[in-house]
C-alpha cells in the first residue's frame, strides 16, 4: 500500500511539474507576441528563483533573457542579458549536447553579442555561430524555430562583415524559411531588405507590400506591428529613388 501511495504522490508531483512547465512556455509566448516588459519581467524573476529548474525550465529562461534584452531592456543592459541567455544556453548544451532549441539561443545571443565587438573579434566567433545554428537546425524539430532558425542564417549572410556575405546564400536560406514561416511577415520584410541589396528594386517592392497585405503572426503581434512601420519607410524610400 506505501509502495501505492508513493507511486501516486510521485505521479501527480510529475504532472504538477508538466503543469507548471506548459505555463511557464504559454507565458513567455505571450510576453514575446505582445512584446510586453512587465510580463517578461516576472517571468524572468520568477524562473531565476525556482529551486534546481530542469533543463526545460532553462531554456525558458534562456530565451527570455534573450527576449528581454531585444526588445525589453535598456540600452546599457542589453548585453548582460545575450551573455546571459549565451551562458545558459551553453549549460544547457553541456548536459543535452542534442537539444537543437539550446543551440538556437546560444547562436542568436551569440550574433547579438557580436554587436559589441570589433571586426576582427567577429570575423573570429562567424565561425562558432554558424556551428551552433547548424546544429540547431540539425537537431530541433519545432517548425517555428526552424524558419527561424533559417531566417538568422539568411541574416548572418546579408549583413557580416566584409568580405564574408553571401546574397545569394542568404536568397537560399530566406526560401527555405517559407516553407516554415509563410505567415509571418518578418520573413518577407528580410527579403524586401536582401532585393535591395541586391539592386532588385521590383522584387523588393513586392515583398514589402506583402508585409503590408497579411496579416500578424499569431506568435508575433508586435514584431508584425515594427515590420509593417519598417516596410512602409522602406517603401516610400523605393519610390522616391533614393539610395540605400
Amino acid at each position: 500500500m506505501k509502495k501505492i501511495i508513493a507511486i501516486l504522490i510521485l505521479l501527480i508531483f510529475n504532472i504538477s511539474l508538466a503543469i507548471g512547465l506548459e505555463n511557464y512556455k504559454l507565458l513567455f509566448i505571450e510576453a514575446r507576441s505582445n512584446q510586453d516588459k512587465k510580463l517578461m519581467q516576472d517571468l524572468i524573476a520568477t524562473l531565476e528563483n525556482l529551486k534546481n529548474p530542469s533543463i526545460s525550465l532553462k531554456l525558458i529562461l534562456a530565451e527570455c533573457y534573450l527576449e528581454y534584452g531585444i526588445w525589453g531592456a535598456e540600452e546599457k543592459n542589453k548585453k548582460s542579458y545575450f551573455e546571459r541567455a549565451f551562458n545558459l544556453s551553453q549549460e544547457v548544451i553541456k548536459a543535452d549536447d542534442k537539444n537543437g532549441l539550446a543551440y538556437y539561443i546560444a547562436g542568436i545571443s551569440l550574433s547579438r553579442l557580436m554587436g559589441y565587438m570589433n571586426v576582427f573579434q567577429k570575423i573570429r566567433k562567424l565561425t562558432e555561430f554558424d556551428d551552433l545554428m547548424n546544429k540547431a537546425l540539425k537537431y530541433i524539430d519545432d517548425k517555428i524555430y526552424k524558419g527561424l532558425i533559417l531566417m538568422g542564417l539568411a541574416i548572418r549572410y546579408m549583413e557580416p562583415p566584409w568580405p564574408f556575405g553571401d546574397l545569394k546564400k542568404a536568397e537560399m536560406y530566406l526560401s527555405e524559411t517559407e516553407k516554415y514561416l509563410y505567415n509571418y511577415s518578418g520573413l518577407y520584410l528580410q527579403r524586401g531588405r536582401l532585393y535591395i541589396k541586391m539592386g532588385q528594386r521590383d522584387e523588393a517592392e513586392k515583398m514589402l507590400r506583402k508585409v503590408l497585405d497579411m496579416g500578424p503572426h499569431p506568435l508575433f503581434l508586435k514584431a508584425h506591428k515594427e515590420n509593417v512601420e519598417e516596410a512602409k519607410s522602406l517603401l516610400t524610400k523605393l519610390r522616391g529613388g533614393e539610395s540605400f
